[in-house]
């Protein structure tokens, strides 16, 4: 056939076609956030491949009616039919992620698949000079055979291949999803037989979308909620990830409603949602766990005057509506941050979502982030502890208080008090780290290791000669809730060869009537052991003097908060004074903390205290300082 017989059935329609819909794809992927992972980037590849080959088919159409560019065309037909083939060593890689297969057997799977593409495609490029398929003869003839070509063959293998991939690994694979690829592959090489029946390649390409198509809706869709333009979480954790992959910061603004029983969110919100963000930002998204919980993610990179545009949303439009149509909400504007995964981000919403009053709106900005990240990596610190489970922690650090005995005069207590000292953060105080150590469920741990340092502690001083009746240590209700609280506590003190004695054990007093019953039993069970009871805390929050009696303790603390009252408040030192004595003539020993001043120490002489506590005598110091305080044995 003469050149231009080559194309006399061939429209390029089919090919326009496919170029305009590859066009229009990468628009759509562009604007759709889509889970951006290798396995995307070989769909963005597979889209280029066949815009290419449709390009190239079209160029060949008309080099073919100019006549005599025979170079040209050998190049245009071997760039359409390498891209073209190319196509099956992606659609070879979403079979592979379908049939779940083992890492050595993808390997296996996409090196056969890129063998047949390199081969066919080497093959067809040449088979003009091997006289086979496509070709012009010495005379100036042109062969371009349908079915005896190397793309052909290729082709056909291909198509083998994953036919063999899918009967092998048939019982692995979604039902629903292997029947809609196995139509599309049906189909496909229905058109392809057609073609060649016609002697053309006009929809040859094209049929190389279709799997594409499907490829993209079963593995890649992230449809618009169409009310308010949001996607959902699952896209969200791909958007986070991305962002924190290419270290770009995010403003986002988090909205969380609170809908009464039988109200459900206005439908015409939606598109006040949208209204909202639209016309201020032009690369925002919207995301939504469900239809009363929403994220704005802004790219800051992307905007000018954020914050001025972040402020007219909130005042001007959106509190207003929510006034409107009363609906209670929590707003969180957490500012130029990233996050690598959804855990993290929900993590921090909830900690300040469960920390907001209702109607309110509240910022994290740079400060409160350090301030959170912070908080995050002591209970990162504290889990580690807790995960380890080293009663010699060197994170956990055992200080006291002396504590001064009035009758003998000396100081031969102490109470342990708790400390962290953590690497790049340094010493962490009790107020700081105890409520997220209970709210976390490590306290136990934590407690297990400054009791055990508070005996080795008392061990070490008793060997070097020192006085020394005992030294408390606090212990929590979570602490007696372990099942194996008491032979925990039996064989730590057991394993630094002291007597149960030396051991004081703090509690505070519980209001929960299944926590009493707990103190009540592990109580008993320490003063069977001949261990010494102190109620820590007395006279704040919740006081049952029937409780306090029945639990049978044997130091009642006066906390530091009435001494203070009473320098200022005369029924206050009353009440002191009539609890302590009550207590003494009952025979519990009372203890005053607090005590900071000459007058302090007077008034607690006189309201019969056995033991005073405080900054008069010593702030908390380093269990190995409290030598300082004690008296030696006479040799």
């Amino acid at each position: 056939m003469s050149t231009p017989e080559l194309v006399k059935t061939y429209s390029v329609v089919g090919d326009q076609f496919l170029v305009v819909l590859c066009v229009l794809l990468m628009v759509i992927l562009r604007y759709n956030f889509i889970k951006n992972d290798n396995r995307f980037q070989l769909l963005k590849v597979s889209i280029l491949s066949l815009f290419i080959a449709g390009i190239c088919n079209i160029l060949f159409n008309y080099v073919a009616l100019a006549d005599g560019k025979y170079i040209y065309l050998y190049i245009l037909r071997g760039v359409y039919h390498t891209c073209l083939l190319s196509v099956f060593v992606i659609y070879t890689s979403y079979v592979c992620f379908m049939i779940d297969a083992p890492m050595h057997q993808h390997k296996k799977i996409m090196t056969i698949s890129l063998v047949i593409w390199i081969i066919g495609s080497v093959l067809d490029s040449i088979s003009p000079l091997l006289k086979f398929g496509f070709y012009r003869d010495s005379s100036g003839v042109w062969h371009d055979e349908s079915y005896f070509k190397f793309f052909t063959i290729t082709y056909a293998i291909d198509i083998a291949f994953i036919i063999f991939l899918f009967i092998k690994n048939r019982k692995r694979m979604i039902k629903s999803v292997a029947a809609l690829l196995a139509v599309t592959i049906s189909i496909d090489i229905l058109l392809v037989v057609l073609e060649n029946i016609h002697d053309s390649n006009s929809f040859l390409a094209l049929t190389f979308m279709l799997p594409i198509l499907v490829v993209l809706f079963e593995f890649h869709s992230s449809s618009y909620n169409i009310r308010n333009g949001s996607r959902d979480f699952v896209i969200f954790s791909h958007y986070l990830k991305s962002r924190y992959k290419s270290d770009k910061k995010t403003y986002f603004m988090c909205l969380n409603l609170y809908i009464d029983n039988g109200r459900e969110v206005p439908p015409e919100l939606g598109k006040e949602f949208y209204s909202f963000y639209n016309d201020k930002f032009s690369d925002a998204q919207l995301f939504s766990e469900d239809s009363t919980r929403y994220v704005l993610a802004i790219p800051v990179e992307k905007e000018t005057h954020l914050r001025i545009k972040i402020k007219q949303i909130v005042d001007y439009l959106f509190l207003k509506e929510y006034e409107k149509k009363r609906i209670k909400y929590k707003m969180l504007l957490i500012e130029d941050t990233k996050f690598e995964t959804l855990d993290e981000f929900n993590h921090l919403v909830a900690h300040y979502v469960n920390n907001t009053d209702m109607y309110t709106v509240k910022t994290i900005d740079a400060d409160e982030m350090e301030r959170y990240v912070k908080k995050q990596y002591i209970v990162k610190e504290i889990k580690d502890i807790h995960d380890k489970g080293n009663l010699e922690d060197e994170r956990v650090l055992v200080y006291c208080q002396p504590v001064y005995n009035i009758e003998t005069d000396n100081f031969d207590t102490a109470e342990a008090l708790m400390r962290l000292e953590i690497p790049g953060v340094g010493m962490i105080y009790p107020d700081k780290f105890i409520p997220l150590a209970e709210e976390y469920g490590y306290i136990h741990t934590l407690t297990k290791i400054i009791f055990n340092k508070t005996c080795a502690a008392i061990r070490k001083m008793l060997d070097e000669g020192y006085k020394l009746t005992r030294i408390s240590v606090n212990f929590s209700i979570d602490d007696f809730k372990e099942e194996d609280f008491i032979d925990t506590y039996k064989s730590i003190i057991q394993s630094n060869n002291i007597d149960y004695d030396m051991i004081g054990v703090e509690i505070t007093e519980s209001q929960n009537d299944r926590d009493y019953q707990i103190i009540a039993n592990t109580l008993k069970s320490l003063h069977d052991l001949n261990t010494t009871i102190y109620l820590d805390d007395f006279g704040t929050g919740y006081s049952n003097m029937d409780r306090v009696l029945k639990l049978k303790f044997d130091i009642i603390k006066m906390d530091r908060s009435l001494l203070l009252l009473s320098d200022n408040i005369k029924n206050t030192d009353e009440i002191l004074s009539c609890f302590s004595h009550t207590f003494s003539s009952m025979g519990y020993k009372v203890l005053y903390e607090g005590v900071e001043t000459g007058e302090h120490e007077g008034k607690c002489r006189n309201y019969s205290g056995k033991y005073l506590q405080g900054y008069r005598y010593s702030k908390p110091i380093p269990i190995g300082e409290l030598r300082k305080f004690l008296d030696k044995k006479q040799d």
